[in-house]
């Protein structure tokens, strides 16, 4: 992959978290090449093979967004940059929200794009941060799971089976026809 770009929202100030909204700014950002930083040559690939979460201070947001553009280059994903910040320190009033991606050139042509949610608040807004990013995950189906079974066994995924969060997504997939 030869090249990335970031784009995201032109707004000066992001508009107040709104899920359905930020849903609604990724499906037409898909659907349309309007605002695009330069224009493409081939075709764009959206992909997600996961969601990856960063926290990340606003002093090192300059120095993170080289590394997740190398780390979306290598595993497209829907990320998820979240910023949260002292009241009074220029965070916003409460939870804003704002969408874009970053996308990589390949070699054989066309583009290969993540998408990018950006959430950034006061730290009053940090309790509203889970159900924020529950309701954008990019869900299991999305992600090729259809059954519990196929999910369990992942190699990819066995470290996790501990955590409550992920038995609670397994429990949320059907049981496969096997079982």
């Amino acid at each position: 992959m030869s090249a990335a770009h970031a784009s995201a929202s032109n707004t000066s100030s992001p508009p107040p978290f709104d899920a359905t909204a930020l849903e609604r700014k990724l499906r037409t950002m898909w659907t349309s090449s309007a605002g695009e930083p330069e224009p493409r040559s081939g075709a764009a690939y959206r992909a997600a093979m996961c969601n990856l979460l960063v926290a990340a201070d606003p002093g090192t947001h300059a120095r993170t967004m080289p590394v997740l553009v190398d780390v979306t280059g290598r595993h497209p994903s829907r990320l998820f940059l979240l910023e949260i910040e002292d009241e009074g320190k220029g965070a916003p009033a409460g939870l804003t929200g704002d969408v874009g991606a970053v996308c990589h050139l390949r070699p054989a042509g066309g583009t290969v794009c993540s998408e990018q949610i950006f959430l950034k608040g006061p730290r009053s807004a940090g309790p509203l941060v889970p159900s924020a990013v529950r309701a954008l995950l990019v869900r299991a189906r999305d992600l090729g799971y259809s059954d519990r079974e196929a999910a369990a066994t992942d190699p990819d995924l066995v470290p996790l089976a501990g955590e409550p969060a992920f038995q609670e997504w397994l429990a949320s997939l059907e049981k496969s026809a096997a079982s």
